[in-house]
């Protein structure tokens, strides 16, 4: 699985808590800004092959 469909996927399961999709902007803010909106399209475009240690973590954090 390429890292865009588990990024998607992930971001399907875990929602915001009022049930929506995480936006690029929303991730942006949730993280400080480590895991940027454009980042986040990035990844969801297959641009980017692998999360950066940092915004693995900053990431994980957000969606917890």
């Amino acid at each position: 699985m390429h890292v865009a469909q588990k990024f998607e996927q992930v971001l399907e399961t875990y929602r915001r808590p009022d049930g929506h999709q995480w936006t690029g902007q929303q991730l942006d803010g949730a993280t400080g800004g480590v895991v940027t909106r454009s980042y986040a399209t990035n990844l969801r475009k297959g641009r980017i092959g692998s999360l950066g240690h940092e915004q693995t973590c900053a990431f994980a954090e957000a969606l917890r």
